[in-house]
């Protein structure tokens, strides 16, 4: 489907293209520089108040007839953009760019939508500006603590930059460490930087979960008052059995949290009382659900036959951690439906 494209220059010069469906600025800039000798990178087009993007499809105008004003670059900037724009390493060409270039916004966003940390080389009045911030955090979000203070309250900057990059949320507002759709999405992407929430979503149950489920270590900023939460600390051991390190007292004896990490992960026997590793009856309960848990048992219960065969009846290679005295006898008698229960 053909699309007529009429574009006004100044001094009154214009141009009709007979464009398609599909096109973008730039395919229309390429024409107008074929009819008119300039060089398409000194070009840009204008609809209405705004200057289009080179790849910014012209069917967004939703139109058959589209009507577009053209611009002519300073040749210097034009220059700049096309090495910014066709470089691998912007940064590099940004960075020693003269200071009237870095404060051009077409060249920094040009720049930042490759590399967001080049935010920090951008002139300061374009630190201020939230298109250009915005743009620099979706490439990276550690680029926020280049950005304003005022930018640093914005919702939509700061959520941007903290999913990219959940420690950014270090450089958010107070305000903003305090939002719970802000401070989720920190600490789905790093769960540490729960160490940069307020106190009352360090305190948060969803909060405190996605974070621990992220990173176990999230746990050592959370508030106390979440390690006696079964319903928190259950996902977490069964994820992270090094999570039992910082349930509360009353969950430190609470068998079935317990034994459902050991099920999981047979490390966790690492962070379980000694009082229930001597423990027959929670041994045996143990080493059912998870045969290797033998390992951890005291010397009295690896000569335990009992315990023995039950931890050989779930993992038969946890034979190797029975004691020397029933070895023989346990080998001998082993059967894969033996339990503490027969």
């Amino acid at each position: 489907m053909t699309l007529k494209v009429n574009v006004y220059g100044l001094g009154g010069s214009s141009w009709e293209v007979d464009g398609q469906q599909g096109w973008s600025a730039n395919d229309v800039l390429e024409k107008i520089a074929e009819m008119s000798g300039m060089r398409s990178r000194e070009l840009e087009l204008v609809k209405g108040a705004s200057v289009l993007k080179a790849d910014q499809l012209l069917s967004d105008c939703s139109e058959d007839e589209v009507h577009l004003n053209l611009l002519v670059r300073n040749p210097e900037i034009a220059m700049w953009l096309e090495q910014v724009t066709s470089s691998e390493f912007p940064q590099d060409i940004f960075r020693a760019a003269p200071e009237h270039v870095r404060g051009d916004k077409s060249i920094a966003l040009a720049t930042l939508g490759k590399h967001g940390h080049s935010l920090k080389s951008v002139s300061e009045e374009l630190r201020q500006d939230r298109e250009v911030v915005l743009c620099a955090v979706r490439n990276s979000g550690a680029a926020l603590a280049h950005a304003f203070a005022d930018l640093k309250a914005d919702e939509e900057i700061v959520f941007t930059a903290v999913e990219r990059h959940g420690a950014a949320l270090e450089e958010a507002s107070t305000e903003l460490r305090s939002n719970r759709r802000v401070v989720l999405a920190a600490v789905s992407n790093r769960g540490r930087a729960l160490r940069f929430a307020s106190e009352e979503l360090r305190a948060d149950p969803e909060v405190v979960l996605a974070a621990g489920l992220k990173d176990p270590q999230a746990l050592a900023f959370a508030s106390q008052e979440v390690f006696g939460n079964k319903a928190i600390m259950l996902p977490l051991v069964q994820r992270h059995p090094s999570a039992l390190r910082y349930v509360s007292q009353a969950l430190k004896d609470d068998w079935d949290l317990l034994l459902h990490a050991v099920q999981n992960d047979v490390s966790a026997m690492k962070w379980i009382p000694e009082k229930l590793r001597s423990n027959p009856e929670f041994m045996c309960l143990a080493v059912e659900r998870n045969g290797y848990a033998l390992e951890y048992a005291c010397d009295v219960l690896r000569n335990d036959l009992k315990v023995v065969l039950a931890a050989i009846a779930q993992q038969r290679q946890a034979f190797q951690y029975a004691g020397l005295e029933v070895q023989d006898l346990a080998w001998q008698m082993s059967d894969p439906v033996v339990g503490c229960a027969n």
